[in-house]
């Protein structure tokens, strides 16, 4: 996720202007889903413009898009894959693991792990990022944004 983390904000800083800019503040719930529901509550709170989340719990997208949709911030669930019937429920909901990563590469090319598959953090997060930034445009946005899984070995 740290990958996740550092594509995303890299991704928006190239893609500020000198009249557009944005503001990116990113949490780490620690994998508890109660800080995940408090961190939520303070970005709406805030008024935000969107929302890109790793979902804790994927069980947890209902509670959230409820939240977001009833305060009108779009939402980008990446990583954990919210139900078909979670992402039925608002219109601006949309959804984008890390393996492959640098350590599991080496291990296939000294031919001490067989094979590996790259689920692109570098895609996913351009994703995501572009996502929000058509939600903040108010452009339409797909449902499903998809990253092709890549074979290493």
């Amino acid at each position: 996720m740290t990958l996740y983390r550092n594509e995303i904000e890299a991704y928006f800083k190239t893609l500020e202007t000198d009249t557009v800019k944005y503001e990116v503040t990113i949490m780490d719930a620690a994998n508890d889903m109660a800080t995940q529901a408090s961190q939520v509550d303070n970005f709406i709170a805030q008024g935000v413009d969107v929302m890109i989340i790793n979902l804790v719990q994927s069980s947890s997208a209902a509670t959230i898009t409820e939240k977001a949709e009833a305060a009108n911030i779009p939402v980008v669930y990446i990583n954990r894959e919210p139900s078909a019937e979670d992402m039925e429920a608002s219109e601006n909901i949309t959804y984008v693991g890390v393996d492959a990563l640098d350590e599991c590469v080496e291990m296939v090319e000294a031919g001490t792990m067989t094979g590996t598959v790259l689920n692109d953090h570098i895609g996913q997060s351009h994703g995501a990022v572009d996502a929000a930034i058509d939600f903040i445009n108010g452009n339409a946005v797909e449902k499903y944004i998809w990253v092709d899984y890549q074979k290493v070995n």
